[in-house]
């Protein structure tokens, strides 16, 4: 998971996009813990296209949220 913090943006942008791929197969306490936490900072990334791209990888990946982060991640979403 070290592409999230990498320097280059368009690693931090392809890591967004290829751990779609493997949600399906992490633990839930990874996917709810740690990959959140990398994803709330590409949420706020300096490239648009990589906020951009973690807004479509967290609808993506919804399903596999437990359904308490899965409802407070909407309810801070209805804010903006």
């Amino acid at each position: 998971m070290t592409g999230f913090s990498d320097i280059a943006p368009v690693v931090r942008e392809q890591t967004v996009k290829a751990i779609l791929t493997v949600v399906p197969k992490l633990s839930d306490r990874v996917v709810n813990g740690e990959l959140l936490r990398h994803l709330a900072k590409t949420a706020n990334d300096e490239q648009p296209g990589i906020r951009t791209n973690t807004t479509i990888c967290l609808g993506k990946i919804a399903r596999n949220l437990g359904a308490s982060v899965r409802s407070d991640m909407f309810e801070i979403q209805s804010r903006y």
